[in-house]
C-alpha cells in the first residue's frame, strides 16, 4: 500500500504548495484559504479526485507482480491490477491545529476509498506440473488518516504521519484462499523436511543424565526370564505396572532436563500476495504426562526374543505462541493459544536370548493427535484468522509431532542401553561398570 501515500502526497502536497514570497495579512487568511481547499465542492483539494485520478491513468493501477523460486518450484503472480482508486473521498471533517509555540499549522485529512478490487493470475509449478488461475480480492470502505504539517515561517509542506484506520478487506474468492493454503502447506513440507528435530532434543537433553532405579533395569530382566519360561495368567498386570513405573521415570527426566514446558522454534511465513506472519516466544507444555491408554502386549516368539509393546499417549499438550502478522502496512499481534488432544505413540522393547541384548525394535506414532488453535488479540477480520489457522496449522503439527517423537525416544534407547549395561556387568563384570547412561 507504500504507493497509496505516494499518490496522496502528491495530490495533496501541490496544492499546499504556497510560494515563500507570497503575503497574506494574517494566519486567519491562511486557515480561511485552507478551509476552502479542503472543504469546498467544486473548487476544493479534494473536487473531481475521481477524475484527476482517472486522467493520471491510476484507475486502475499496475501493481507489482511476484515470482518466487524454491528447489527448482515456482510461484509466479503477474497481470496485477487494482481498481477502485478512483473512489477515494473525505468521509468526515478535516481538523486544523495551530501550534503557536513553533508557528505551524497542522491539518489532518481522514480519507476513504470506497471499493477497491485487485487481480492477479498465478501459476504455480510443483514437480514439474504446472497450476494456473486468477486470483481476485476485495476491500469496502479502505480508510486511511493523513497528517500534514505547514511551517508558517517557511511555508513549507511536510506529511507528519499517515496510518491505515479501516482495512477494509471483505473477501477473497476461494480459489485465492485454495492456492494460498496450498503455497503455505508446500513451504512447511520443504521446512519440516530439512529439520532435525533429533538434533534439537539431543542437545536439550546432552548435560543431563537419565537415572531410574536399578531396579528398572533390572525388572525388565527378570520378566524376559519369566516369559522365556512361558507366559502365566497375570503377567499382562505385571507388564502393566512396570511400564507405568518406566514412563513415570521418563516423565521426572523430562522435567529435569528442563524440556516441560519445552521452547518452540520460531517460524515465519509469507501470506501471499501482501502479508506476512512471525511466530515467536513459542511454548509447549505438560510434555512430562506421558502414560499408557491400554494394556501392555507381552510375547515370546519361536527365534527367542522376547517383546514388550506398549501403547502410550499424551492426553493433553498446551502450547502458546506471540504472533505478529503484516498485511501491507497494517500490523496485527496477539497470542495463539494451541491445544493437541489424543497423541498416540507405540514402543516395542525387544530382548534376544539369542545375544543377551535388548533394543528398541519400533517406535511409531499411530495418531498425530488434534491440534485446535485460538487467537487473541487485535484480528479485524475473518479471512486473515482463517489464513493464519491453516497456516499455523500446517506448520505446527507436524513440528510438535516429531518434538514428541524425540522426546520419548531418546530416553527409551538409554533405558535399552542401561539394561544393556547391566547384562554386560553380570556376564563380563572385570571390564563393565554399571553406570547412568548420558544423552
Amino acid at each position: 500500500m507504500k504507493w497509496l501515500i505516494v499518490v496522496a502526497f502528491c495530490l495533496f502536497s501541490s496544492a499546499f504548495a504556497f510560494e515563500k514570497n507570497l503575503q497574506f495579512d494574517g494566519h486567519r487568511d491562511i486557515v480561511d484559504r485552507l478551509k476552502e481547499e479542503l472543504v469546498n465542492p467544486k473548487l476544493g483539494l479534494l473536487a473531481n479526485l475521481d477524475k484527476k485520478i482517472t486522467n493520471s491513468s491510476l484507475d486502475p493501477l499496475d501493481i507489482p507482480g511476484y515470482d518466487q523460486k524454491f528447489l527448482g518450484e515456482e510461484t509466479k503472480l503477474s497481470k496485477g491490477k487494482l481498481h477502485g482508486l478512483s473512489t477515494l473521498h473525505r468521509y468526515k471533517d478535516c481538523i486544523i491545529t495551530y501550534e503557536r509555540t513553533e508557528d505551524v499549522l497542522t491539518v489532518q485529512i481522514p480519507i476513504q476509498f470506497n471499493d477497491i478490487s485487485f487481480t492477479y493470475d498465478y501459476l504455480i509449478k510443483v514437480i514439474l506440473i504446472p497450476y494456473k488461475g486468477g486470483v481476485t480480492g476485495k476491500m469496502t470502505n479502505f480508510r486511511m488518516n493523513y497528517v500534514f504539517s505547514l511551517d508558517l515561517n517557511t511555508y513549507h509542506v511536510a506529511l507528519k504521519t499517515s496510518e491505515i484506520t479501516h482495512s477494509g478487506f471483505k473477501k477473497f474468492n476461494s480459489l485465492y484462499r485454495i492456492t494460498m493454503k496450498f503455497l503455505v502447506f508446500f513451504v512447511a513440507c520443504i521446512a519440516l523436511a530439512k529439520a532435525n528435530y533429533a538434533e534439537l532434543i539431543s542437545q536439550k537433553y546432552e548435560s543431563s543424565t537419565f537415572e531410574i532405579p536399578q531396579d528398572v533395569a533390572e525388572d525388565f530382566l527378570v520378566l524376559a526370564r519369566a516369559a522365556e519360561q512361558g507366559l502365566e495368567s497375570g503377567t499382562s498386570a505385571v507388564i502393566n505396572n512396570y511400564t507405568d513405573r518406566l514412563l513415570l521415570n521418563i516423565g521426572k527426566f523430562i522435567v529435569h532436563s528442563g524440556m516441560d514446558p519445552m521452547e518452540l522454534p520460531e517460524l515465519n511465513q509469507k501470506l501471499i500476495p501482501v502479508g506476512h506472519f512471525y511466530l515467536t516466544e513459542g511454548w509447549l507444555q505438560d510434555t512430562s504426562t506421558i502414560g499408557r491408554y491400554g494394556d501392555v502386549i507381552v510375547s515370546y516368539s519361536h527365534d527367542k526374543k522376547f517383546s514388550i509393546e506398549m501403547p502410550l499417549l499424551f492426553d493433553d499438550l498446551q502450547l502458546t505462541y506471540n504472533y505478529k502478522v503484516k498485511v501491507g502496512l497494517v500490523s496485527y499481534k496477539g497470542e495463539v493459544l494451541g491445544k493437541i488432544k489424543n497423541l498416540k505413540m507405540k514402543a516395542i522393547l525387544d530382548f534376544d536370548f539369542n545375544t543377551y541384548q535388548a533394543s528398541l525394535k519400533k517406535f511409531d506414532m499411530t495418531k498425530t493427535g488434534t491440534l485446535t488453535l485460538k487467537f487473541t488479540g487485535n484480528v479485524l477480520v475473518d479471512w486473515l484468522v482463517n489464513a493464519m489457522s491453516s497456516a499455523v496449522s500446517l506448520l505446527l503439527h507436524p513440528i510438535i509431532t516429531r518434538i514428541m517423537t524425540n522426546l520419548v525416544k531418546l530416553p527409551l534407547e538409554s533405558v535399552v542401553s542401561m539394561v544393556n549395561n547391566l547384562i554386560n556387568s553380570i556376564l563380563f563384570p572385570a571390564t563393565t561398570t554399571l553406570a547412568p547412561v548420558l544423552l
